[in-house]
């Protein structure tokens, strides 16, 4: 059995690379002079919160620093879709967000040989997400991501499985309800479809990763704090619950609670 070979690789496994290095080319050509006017930028410029893309969740970005802003102004030109105003006092908003991702994969003798219809094959994943968030004042909200899946061409065992493909689906569907507690504390209450990111991810998290992450369907709920030293508000909660359950393509069960600042919330 040979794992080796000098034959020259598929032509799709070429397409692949090429299309992965002008993605890569082209956000390099976006982000030096984005990069360099953010270095140069007055104090005056709004404290932008940064992307939280990955397994760290489009949804826990707060673009409220935005309420008030001239965002004819601002250097940044995604303001605009950041912070949409619905209302005249900007109290109702519309965020909007995206995320385009083209993985190449190639593998030569794939699973020691024990694979068909082929061996050895390289392929193009692609995958797709678009998020609303819409905050109906500070005690309401409601947020939606939809999510697409491909893999082109792969031949190797298993194929086209839910694993890989998943063409148009709901990846987060959700409402907040916030509940103050006085002038220093809230309690926040989430139910519908949602990714769980708990800690390092290790035990419960979406695994960005994989070309089809997880989304767990249940009720959450966390609570904040301002005093003493917890996180500011629209950070990590001091505390936080979760009962949710997957849904495809098998269903499971998760409960789980995390206090990373329950000790150092409190004065």
């Amino acid at each position: 059995m040979r794992f080796f070979s000098l034959a020259a690789p598929p032509r799709h496994l070429g397409l692949a690379v090429v299309v992965g290095v002008a993605l890569v080319l082209s956000f390099l050509i976006h982000g030096v002079p984005l990069a360099w006017a953010q270095a140069g930028q007055p104090s005056n410029e709004p404290k932008r919160p940064a992307y939280q893309i990955g397994s760290a969740g489009r949804f826990n970005e707060d673009w409220s620093v935005l309420r008030g802003v001239d965002l004819d102004t601002t250097d940044d030109f995604w303001d605009r879709l950041k912070f949409i105003p619905l209302t005249s006092d900007q109290n109702v908003w519309l965020t909007i967000g995206g995320q385009a991702r083209e993985r190449g994969e190639y593998f030569r003798q794939y699973l020691f040989g024990n694979s068909e219809p082929k061996q050895s094959d390289g392929y193009l994943l692609s995958r797709y997400r678009l998020s609303a968030d819409l905050h109906l004042t500070r005690y309401f909200r409601m947020f939606a991501e939809g999510r697409s899946a491909f893999a082109l061409d792969r031949d190797l065992a298993g194929g086209r499985t839910t694993s890989y493909v998943d063409e148009v689906d709901l990846m987060n569907g959700f409402a907040d309800v916030m509940i103050p507690l006085g002038q220093q504390a809230s309690v926040t209450l989430r139910g519908g479809r949602q990714e769980l990111i708990f800690g390092s991810q290790r035990l419960v998290g979406p695994g960005d990763f994989t070309q089809v992450p997880r989304a767990f369907e249940g009720g959450a709920a966390s609570a904040r704090s301002r005093a003493g030293r917890s996180p500011p508000s629209g950070r990590s909660p001091w505390w936080s619950t979760s009962t949710a359950s997957t849904s495809r393509p098998r269903t499971r069960s998760c409960s789980a609670s995390l206090a990373p600042g329950l000790f150092t919330s409190w004065p």
